[in-house]
């Protein structure tokens, strides 16, 4: 295609293509996260925040990013599979949803 006003195009476009799919998967991840917040919020009868400090918790408690924590609790619930199938995802999974016993 050339250039326009010193800017190689295809690189140019390349660039914004690599931009749309990135928000493509943010998005697409966030719906996966609010999902996972919604059923923590319902198991565990607490608000959106309290529901986000655990799940970050328990992200960090195990190396598990959150996107992969909140695809294994909604495939965990809806029968589905997350395409990243590992004993220690699904226990961080249930960790989230069940609620913590007392001492």
């Amino acid at each position: 295609m050339g250039e326009v006003d010193g800017y190689d195009v295809e690189t140019e476009l390349e660039l914004l293509r690599s931009r749309v799919a990135d928000l493509e998967n943010a998005l697409h991840s966030r719906s996966g996260i609010d999902q996972a917040i919604g059923m923590v919020m319902l198991a565990r009868r607490i608000d959106a925040d309290a529901a986000w400090d655990i799940l970050s918790k328990l992200s960090q408690d195990t190396n598990i990013k959150v996107r992969d924590l909140a695809a294994a609790m909604v495939g965990l619930v809806s029968g589905g599979s997350t395409g990243v199938e590992t004993t220690v995802l699904r226990e961080a999974a249930l960790r989230a949803l069940l609620p913590r016993r007392p001492h």
